[in-house]
C-alpha cells in the first residue's frame, strides 16, 4: 500500500469534539488512504479516553499520547511517526471542505521537483495573507531534521516555516483547496473561546515566543542555506 499523500499533524488538548469534527470532515472530503491524521494528546489530559473513543471509527486517525510539553515538540513527535509524503501543520479547529483537497495539493506542489516549498491551503480566514498551516515535503523535513523548530511554547511555528520558504522564493498558496480555520476570531462559524484558548495564552507565552523568534534568525538563515543546497543539487 502506498504512503498517504498528506499527514495532518495536530496537537490537541481538551477538545475531543472539535478533533472529531476535523476527522469527520477529512472522511467526507478525502479518499481513504490519501490522508493520515495524527493527534497528540497529553497523558494528563482528562479527555484522553474521549479522544480514543471518538477516533475509534476512523481508520486513518492515530491518537498519540505522551508527556505534556510544548506544542512545537509535540508536532515533531507526530512528524517522527507519520508516513505521508507531505507534512501538514494543523489544528483541531480546522474543517476540510473541498472534495479531494489532498490530491489538489499533491498536483499543485508537483511543480517543485526538488521538494523544496512551503504550501498552504485556503483557510477561509486569513487566506493568502498568512500561512497559518504550512505544508512541506518529506524531503524538506528530512533535510532539516525537524518539522517545527522546538523552541516555541505555542506560537510562531508556522511563521518560522513560512519565513524559510519566503527566503527561498518557494511559497505556494492553494486557493482552490479549502481547509477552513474556525478560529475563535473568525467572522464565519467561529469556534468558542475556551479553556484551551486560554491555556495557549497563559503567562506571557506569546511575548516570549515572539522574542525567541527574533533572536533565532541566524538559525533560520542556516536552515535556508541547507535547503538551497538541496535545491541546487
Amino acid at each position: 500500500m502506498s504512503n498517504p499523500i498528506i499527514s495532518s499533524l495536530c496537537p490537541t488538548r481538551w477538545r475531543p469534539d472539535m478533533a472529531k469534527r476535523y476527522a469527520q470532515s477529512i472522511a467526507d472530503t478525502a479518499e481513504l488512504g490519501d490522508v493520515e491524521l495524527l493527534f497528540y494528546v497529553d497523558a494528563d489530559d482528562e479527555c484522553l479516553p474521549e479522544y480514543k473513543a471518538a477516533m475509534a471509527s476512523y481508520p486513518f486517525v492515530s491518537v498519540v499520547s505522551g508527556k505534556a510539553q510544548s506544542i512545537s515538540i509535540s508536532w515533531n513527535v507526530l512528524a517522527e511517526q507519520c508516513t505521508g509524503n507531505l507534512l501538514h501543520m494543523s489544528n483541531d479547529d480546522l474543517i476540510a471542505l473541498t472534495p479531494d483537497w489532498p490530491r489538489i495539493v499533491r498536483d499543485e506542489v508537483a511543480k517543485f521537483a526538488d521538494g523544496v516549498f512551503v504550501a498552504w491551503c485556503n483557510d477561509a480566514f486569513k487566506k493568502e495573507e498568512h500561512c497559518a498551516f504550512p505544508i512541506v515535503s518529506r524531503r524538506w523535513y528530512e533535510c532539516l531534521g525537524y518539522f517545527t523548530p522546538r523552541y516555541f511554547e505555542f506560537g510562531w511555528n508556522d511563521t518560522w516555516v513560512y519565513h524559510i520558504g519566503r527566503s527561498l522564493d518557494r511559497l505556494l498558496y492553494i486557493d482552490r483547496a479549502v481547509v477552513a480555520h474556525r478560529h475563535f476570531t473568525s467572522p464565519v462559524d467561529p469556534s468558542p473561546r475556551d479553556r484551551t484558548t486560554e491555556h495557549a495564552r497563559r503567562g506571557g507565552i506569546a511575548t516570549r515566543d515572539r522574542e525567541l523568534f527574533e533572536l533565532l534568525e541566524p538559525v533560520r538563515d542556516r536552515d535556508s542555506k541547507l535547503l538551497r543546497e538541496l535545491m541546487e543539487g
